[in-house]
């Protein structure tokens, strides 16, 4: 009997329990916006920060010049022929573009920081410049 009082008891303070906690309402759907007389009823997305495609024939505007940047190509004494015999130096934020065989490889499990240095291959590619590996700044740094 005893049992059995202490069943009904827990079921009690369950129910009780259960009547303390109250279901949220189900979300109510937004209302469909009338079509005014400028939209004609078509959905439209904004237009307004959205560049102009301009006339056809027309010359599109140039795009902005990055400013992080060597200002000339930085070689190194080592030769090469093709882009592919170069690589950076260092596997972070190098600093000079050298012959593959003497790159550095990156250690398992190593990163670099997120901070871009100007002058290093963060900004500047590594390539082989008049027989030389060479940090050579972007080709839209020349246009400056």
């Amino acid at each position: 009997m005893k049992t059995t009082a202490s069943i009904l008891a827990l079921a009690a303070w369950a129910a009780g329990l259960g009547a303390c906690i109250t279901a949220a309402p189900p979300p109510q759907p937004l209302p469909e916006p009338a079509p005014s007389a400028a939209t004609s009823g078509e959905a439209r997305p904004p237009t307004a920060d959205l560049p102009s495609p301009g006339k056809p024939g027309e010359t599109p505007p140039e795009a902005p010049h990055r400013t992080c940047h060597l200002a000339a190509p930085k070689k190194s004494d080592d030769a090469c022929k093709l882009d592919a015999d170069c690589a950076p130096s260092d596997p972070c934020h190098a600093m000079a573009c050298v012959a593959k065989s003497k790159s550095k490889p990156r250690a398992p499990g190593a990163m670099c920081t997120m901070m871009m240095a100007c002058e290093s291959a963060d900004a500047n590619r590594c390539g082989c410049l008049e027989g030389r590996c060479s940090l050579i700044p972007p080709d839209d740094a020349a246009k400056e």
